[in-house]
């Protein structure tokens, strides 16, 4: 039965998107394409500063660099401005070597409900059933990033670090305000704040999220905050520019372990679902990462003059007549010596569990060590780090995303020294890295880019990171192919854990990943492949340890994405497959889609924008991984199925001058097809519920 709905449910969305599709290329006057390939509110469009290291990895596997690939018409919306209203959003960390990326935020976009970072539309997680609680994602994507880890990858989503700190040009002070008010005293919060001074030299801004929840089950609640904050400043020539932000977040997580009895949920014998009983009362995981991010940079030669207000005619007169002749000013040649930049990071990380009882059955199958109060479940973990970075690049003032110069180019060496404590116990940790890369223009159709990363010192002693890629663009086609091979040392987690419940010290060898991905776009269509094979993979086992597999893992993953616009009616649709060669390791469902229809249309005289629609996701049923709140982690299971599932929402935006509201009634076929609707193994999603939420954004 699960079977055949899963194969209506997929045929009905296959059926329905030819006939828009159809539609699309009818030759209607009234056809309307958007080219916004993501829920995100940003369209890339121009570039004007040097960077070292790529950062552009979306959370769901897709690439988003598109350095000579930007639209000159964007930039001339850039340069210039329609008026001082338009608000631009950059990365705290550059897009691609030596070329950082503006992006419009787009104040007309039709995703004002999607304001919790696990149900965005390009993403797919499974979390706890209650937002800001810890997540899994659905796309497997192994752990590749440079540098010594914990391991604590289960509340990414709420994090505000220095890889998604996002940072606002604009020239009047911009202001969004976001409140959402939803069941069980349910509260989602965020504040934006954006201004410059001095003629655009000296910028500030701060970024606020607060998400709270009591939750519909006993002991779930979350209280999830996020900030960060920090100044901006360049010389009027920009010869010298520095960026400085503060972060804080804290997450204080109810954790019930789920519930002791499915059967309960499943037979809906308790409308009140604080009666159902869960598997811990008491527990709770406290977490905190904060820490502040310095980034500066000198350009080696001075600027050339500006010669904007300086003319550049002279009238010379003859006899009997006279001519006006161009010549302007002269000034000495400047060498172009390159860029020097340094960046600084500190950073501090507190885990810390508690739990009252230990007589849950949660913990029955996990070795009892005894500590100075065997009745307490304690654990305490944390870490400091110290990065220092310095760089030296051929940027120059005259870079540009649009027609980048030939040859770009970085190297450097990093330094990054870490503490840490578990236990009473403290370990350090030294390390440096040899990091460098290159992006050649060929043409303006073709470019090839790579960088590299080199560790030395203790724990990740030869470490090794490179990426290379290829992008091509013709005829309003972009192809981008590329590969990545990691040689990383496992999270710490897996090696080193000593708590009152687990103990293990591990000796595994290192991770390797290598990866092949290509992915096309053109317009609101995008295509994107990757095959990737791991060897000496860790994870977590059914036992709840961590195991490593010496076999050679491979991984395919198949993702698309397309919008689609006739007149005032609108459909986007998501679509995931994925096929893995050891399915007793990896667990991900091998297909998962998306899909949002919607009627958007302006009415009372440009007053009112207005948008219906309905959401649609699924996923099909597979052996989900189990989380594990004590480790913070979610491991192997192979007791419960999930998914085969579709989840249906309803929404409703108004837009009204600066101001949009909306209304959402969220999975609205809670029990019309029985209750078997699952977050993460033994975690019931949420039953249909409304929630109403007010988006404001101000100037000045």
């Amino acid at each position: 039965m699960g079977e055949l709905r899963a194969k209506l449910l997929l045929g009905l969305m296959i059926f329905l998107h030819p006939l828009f599709i159809m539609a699309q290329n009818s030759s209607d006057s009234s056809l309307v394409v958007l080219e916004s390939f993501s829920a995100s509110l940003d369209t890339v469009l121009y570039s004007s500063d040097s960077t070292h290291s790529l950062k552009t990895d979306s959370i769901n596997g897709f690439s988003f660099d598109s350095v000579n690939l930007i639209d000159e018409n964007s930039v001339l919306n850039y340069l210039f401005r329609k008026d001082s209203l338009d608000v631009y959003s950059f990365s705290f960390f550059k897009d691609s070597i030596n070329y950082r990326i503006l992006n419009y935020v787009d104040t007309a976009d039709h995703s004002s409900g999607q304001f919790n970072p696990v149900k965005y539309f390009n993403v797919a997680y499974n979390d706890l059933g209650v937002a800001g609680s810890a997540q899994d994602n659905q796309i497997f994507i192994p752990a590749t990033q440079s540098g010594f880890s914990v391991g604590f990858t289960s509340y990414n989503a709420y994090f505000r670090l220095p890889q998604n700190i996002k940072l606002f040009d604009t020239r009047s002070p911009y202001t969004k305000l976001l409140y959402v008010m939803g069941p069980i005293k349910e509260s989602t919060l965020r504040v934006t704040h954006a201004q410059s001074f001095l003629d655009e030299q000296l910028t500030a801004s701060f970024d606020f999220r607060l998400f709270s929840n009591l939750g519909a089950y006993l002991n779930q609640g979350t209280d999830v905050k996020s900030f960060n904050g920090g100044m901006g400043y360049r010389t009027k020539d920009s010869r010298y520019q520095a960026q400085a932000q503060y972060y804080h977040n804290k997450q204080v997580l109810e954790e019930n372990g789920g519930i002791e009895d499915l059967a309960v949920f499943e037979n809906n014998q308790e409308n009140n679902r604080q009666i159902i009983k869960t598997n811990l009362k008491t527990g709770e995981n406290f977490i905190r990462k904060s820490g502040i991010a310095v980034q500066q940079s000198f350009n080696i030669s001075k600027a050339e003059p500006d010669l904007s207000k300086i003319p550049d005619t002279n009238l010379i007169e003859f006899e009997g007549y006279s001519v006006t002749h161009f010549k302007k000013p002269y000034f000495d040649p400047v060498s172009h010596l390159g860029q020097i930049k340094y960046y600084f990071n500190y950073e501090r990380n507190n885990f810390r569990y508690t739990d009252q009882e230990q007589k849950s059955k949660l913990y029955d199958s996990i070795p009892y060590y005894s500590t100075y109060d065997s009745t307490v479940f304690f654990d305490s973990i944390g870490m400091k780090k110290y990065q220092n970075e310095i760089i030296y690049s051929n940027s120059d003032y005259q870079d540009n995303a649009v027609r980048p110069k030939f040859l770009n180019y970085f190297f450097g060496a990093r330094h990054e020294y870490n503490e840490y404590e578990q236990d009473s116990v403290k370990q350090y940790f030294t390390h440096y890295a040899l990091i460098g890369g290159v992006f050649v223009n060929i043409s303006n159709y073709l470019s090839v880019l790579s960088d590299v990363e080199y560790y030395i010192g203790d724990y990740l002693n030869n470490d090794i990171a490179f990426n290379a890629k290829v992008f091509l663009k013709q005829w309003g086609n972009e192809l981008t192919g590329g590969i990545k091979i990691s040689h990383r040392s496992p999270d710490w987690i897996y090696q080193n854990f000593s708590s009152s419940r687990f103990t293990w010290h591990n000796d595994f060898e290192k991770t390797d990943v290598q990866q092949l991905f290509l992915k096309y776009q053109r317009k609101n269509l995008e295509v994107f492949f990757q095959v990737q094979n791991i060897s000496q993979f860790v994870f977590f086992n059914d036992r709840i340890l961590p195991e490593q597999n010496s076999d050679n893992i491979q991984h395919i993953l198949v993702q698309a994405q397309k919008d689609v616009r006739l007149g005032p009616w609108g459909t986007d649709l998501m679509v995931s497959y994925q096929s893995v060669s050891h399915p007793e390791i990896i667990r991900v469902p091998e297909f998962t889609a998306k899909m949002k229809l919607f009627y958007h249309n302006i009415l009372f005289n440009k007053a009112l924008g207005l948008e219906i629609g309905v959401e649609l996701s699924y996923f099909t049923a597979y052996y989900a991984n189990k989380y594990m709140p004590a480790i913070r982690s979610f491991h192997i299971q192979n007791e419960q199925l999930i998914g085969d599932y579709p989840y249906m929402d309803a929404y409703i935006n108004a837009k009204i001058g600066q101001a949009r509201l909306f209304v959402r009634y969220d999975h609205f076929n809670a029990g019309m097809m029985g209750y078997t609707y699952y977050s993460s193994p033994d975690y019931p999603a949420q039953d249909a519920s409304f929630r109403f939420g007010v988006t404001w954004i101000l100037f000045n």
